[in-house]
């Protein structure tokens, strides 16, 4: 595989995120045509429309890059699902 990593939405500050060790996050992303909802923790963060991509993959990652702060940021991702919820 061969991709292009891009940012759909950028990192933005919230309060509804868990912080700390030993802490759950959910983290939930839902397409409908071209609109594009990003939710944590069950609430709406952010929303967009984009027609660019009619297929893909998607995946979780942290970007070391973005602030030295989160250098040695670790995550553990539990479980991830999907659904295609047929109109």
């Amino acid at each position: 595989f061969k991709g292009e990593y891009v940012t759909l939405v950028s990192w933005t500050f919230t309060g509804v995120i868990n912080p700390g060790p030993n802490q759950t996050n959910r983290v939930g992303v839902m397409l409908q045509d071209d609109l594009i909802q990003l939710y944590i923790n069950g609430v709406l963060m952010d929303q967009k429309r984009d027609d660019t991509y009619k297929g893909g993959f998607f995946g979780v990652s942290v970007d070391p890059g973005f602030d030295t702060a989160t250098a040695d940021f670790t995550i553990y991702v539990d479980d991830m699902s999907y659904w295609d919820i047929p109109r």
